[in-house]
């Protein structure tokens, strides 16, 4: 299944033109962190992310057995988050063998978080029930959460990973004068008898709420 939008697009030159699924999966993860680190999804939370085998490099306690373990982030708080990183097929429905021996590894030090991203929409129910029921938080990242984000997605036939850009988020115009309209209703609920209020909504910016009286 090939999807359109600029994220599916670089997905599928993943799946399409890589030389193996070793290349497919360190393109995929790289990705993954070039987007966990400028997203605004999650830089707020990750002071550092990198591919497992850099933190095995550098990082006292961790050994070359990454368990599932693709990436590692450096949490603002000095904690640690495990995540897995697995660039399926759109229609792969998720199972718990396809997750087991990642939830196995953030259980043991120096993790104390995990977050799991796929290229996917669906989970089988047991897999589902697996990650409610963890001890330590483990969040998930779908196909839909990631091609929903202001994201300008590299195109791989000729950028590198590294080249995804953080696109400005704009609010909808429309959205923004329903925001208006719904200030005006409480301001005119909420007015002091006698008094008349009038409300301008600027042209040039809709969310702007003028009020005199």
């Amino acid at each position: 299944m090939l999807m359109r939008d600029g994220f599916g697009q670089t997905v599928n030159h993943i799946r399409g033109e890589a030389e193996s699924l070793f290349s497919q999966g360190r393109l995929f993860e790289r990705l993954m962190k070039r987007c966990l680190l400028r997203g605004r999804l999650y830089s707020d939370r990750f002071s550092d992310v990198r591919l497992y085998g850099e933190w095995e490099k550098r990082e006292p306690g961790f050994d070359a057995k990454h368990t599932g373990v693709n990436l590692v982030a450096a949490e603002r708080s000095g904690r640690y988050c495990a995540i897995q990183c697995k660039c399926y097929a759109l229609a792969t429905r998720i199972h718990r063998r396809h997750i087991q021996s990642f939830l196995a590894a953030p259980d043991r030090a120096p993790y104390t978080a995990r977050l799991s991203v796929h290229t996917d929409e669906e989970w089988c129910t047991t897999a589902a029930k697996t990650i409610e029921q963890l001890k330590t938080s483990c969040q998930v990242l779908r196909y839909s959460d990631l091609a929903g984000r202001p994201i300008s997605w590299p195109d791989l036939a000729a950028q590198k990973p590294e080249d995804l850009a953080v696109r400005a988020e704009r609010r909808d115009r429309a959205d923004r004068q329903g925001t208006a309209k719904c200030v005006r209703r409480a301001v005119l609920q909420e007015r002091i008898p006698g008094i008349s209020v009038e409300m301008t909504i600027e042209s040039d910016d809709p969310c702007k709420v003028v009020l005199s009286g």
